[in-house]
């Protein structure tokens, strides 16, 4: 497991989770620098996220943009793929995303399941 998606795991764990969607702020790109993403940034990334998410069978491939026209970051969320963990309907999703300090993209790689309550949380 590496480290970005270890330490998401703890986060995810330590924060919790919202019934339904992912409320949960989760950056992908945290403690990477200057080239992090500031509060508003992981809103829209979350938004993104939530849209796929909430979708009830949304197409591999399906992608969600965001831009922040303060901060100048922006980004995508494409769904790479639909699988099963522990009987859980599971869903990959990349992260793409660009700070507002202009370095090249970063991406990162992110499992969401929904357990049997409902809500969606990052697969360990």
């Amino acid at each position: 497991m590496t480290m970005t998606r270890l330490r998401l795991a703890f986060l995810a764990l330590a924060i919790g989770f919202a019934p339904g969607l992912a409320s949960a702020q989760v950056n992908p790109f945290k403690g990477r620098g200057a080239d992090r993403l500031n509060s508003q940034d992981v809103q829209m990334l979350m938004d993104a996220s939530n849209r796929l998410l909430a979708e009830p069978s949304p197409s591999v491939g399906a992608t969600e943009s965001w831009k922040n026209t303060r901060s100048g970051a922006s980004g995508t969320v494409r769904l790479e793929s639909t699988t099963q963990l522990r009987d859980m309907p599971c869903r990959v999703l990349i992260y793409r995303g660009r700070s507002s300090a202009g370095a090249g993209p970063r991406d990162a790689t992110l499992t969401w399941c929904r357990v049997a309550d409902g809500r969606w949380m990052i697969a360990p």
